[in-house]
């Protein structure tokens, strides 16, 4: 490597950028091994910039205007519904609380209510009871029916209200 910069250099940088090259600058980068290599570079940074060169293309301004109209309109549409929604959920809160309350409270009566429903139904649709006995007790379960009412409550509710917003 040599380190002294021949005094040419910025000469051929000149050229290769304008591409303007006189006869005495060619005979030199074909002797000069310092500027072939600037030559090059150059040549290949300028290629490159070139590249970056071209814009990238715009989206319709009308088209943004409408996805931010949009998207404000929703905005409001939702802060207006905040109010129902909390509203809603506190409800519902209260709702399953109260239900829970009530199962607790007459559990007794319930859990013969249950089994005697399952009983008939077990003996209406099959003739051996023991395939639904097997069941019953899991199904006439304080916390399997709070579980029913939560999820109808926490997760189908609120997919239902989603898709008619």
């Amino acid at each position: 490597m040599n380190d002294k910069p021949c005094s040419r250099e910025n000469a051929i940088i000149r050229a290769v950028s304008s591409g303007q090259w006189s006869e005495e600058l060619r005979l030199h980068i074909a002797q000069c091994k310092g500027c072939a290599e600037v030559g090059k570079v150059t040549f290949w940074m300028n290629s490159f910039a070139k590249s970056w060169d071209t814009p990238e293309p715009i989206c319709d301004p009308g088209l943004i205007w409408l996805k931010a109209k949009s998207e404000e309109e929703q905005g409001l549409r939702m802060k207006a519904l905040r109010p129902i929604f909390v509203t809603q959920a506190v409800v519902g809160v209260g709702l399953l609380m109260s239900i829970l309350i009530l199962i607790v409270y007459k559990w007794s009566s319930i859990e013969n209510r249950i089994v005697v429903f399952l009983s008939y139904m077990s003996n209406a649709l099959f003739s051996s009871p023991a395939g639904i006995g097997k069941l019953m007790p899991h199904l006439s379960s304080p916390v399997f029916i709070f579980f029913c009412l939560s999820f109808g409550w926490f997760v189908v509710l609120p997919r239902l209200r989603r898709a008619f917003l």
